[in-house]
């Protein structure tokens, strides 16, 4: 049941992200998708340079960063060949909301009012990636309160959190292990 809620918020999420009518989709030959995330600050830096004020960031285990919200451009550029690439006219500013498939982690950018792309949200959708601190998809739902807290709302068996900068979504089976966990930029 936490599977089938999981799988339709997912899509909810990345449709309400990425299409306000219909989108196109250009899919890539990409055989070895990097699983690497660079910092999308206005200017490249390595993980630990992230300026901590600058919005919620998301750190991932291979030791690189990026910032909810920051410009999309560099990370994008260092993700390398995306899975699949899928765009629809945004529903908030001029410009196209953009969702990048990198397999185990969709990225979503959604144009700001200037028309920049900037990092709306990230989904961890297998366990081939991790956050910075070990946790992932499997990780049990004390790994989940030691990350985020135990200050949640429980939204038909999805863990909400609100974080400084982000809200986060964590979904747990049967076993109270995650499912799935989706972090969006406020």
């Amino acid at each position: 049941m936490k599977k089938t809620v999981f799988s339709l918020l997912l899509a909810l999420l990345m449709c309400t992200a990425v299409s306000c009518s219909a989108s196109e989709t250009e899919d890539t030959s990409a055989p070895d998708v990097q699983e690497t995330i660079a910092d999308t600050a206005d200017e490249p830096a390595a993980a630990d340079s992230v300026a901590e004020d600058a919005g919620y960031i998301v750190e991932l285990d291979n030791g690189t960063a990026f910032v909810m919200g920051a410009l999309a451009e560099d990370t994008v550029a260092a993700l390398g060949t995306p899975v699949s690439v899928t765009e629809a006219p945004s529903c908030v500013h001029e410009g196209m909301d953009q969702l990048y498939n990198f397999g185990s982690y969709p990225l979503t950018t959604s144009p700001d009012a200037e028309g920049r792309a900037r990092i709306q949200e990230i989904s961890l959708v297998s366990d081939a990636v991790a956050l910075a601190n070990g946790l992932s998809i499997g990780s049990d739902k004390a790994a989940v309160e030691a990350c985020f807290g135990t200050e949640y709302t429980d939204n038909f068996g999805v863990m909400q959190f609100s974080l400084d900068g982000a809200d986060v979504s964590v979904v747990l089976d049967a076993d109270d292990c995650v499912s799935g966990l989706t972090i969006t930029a406020k």
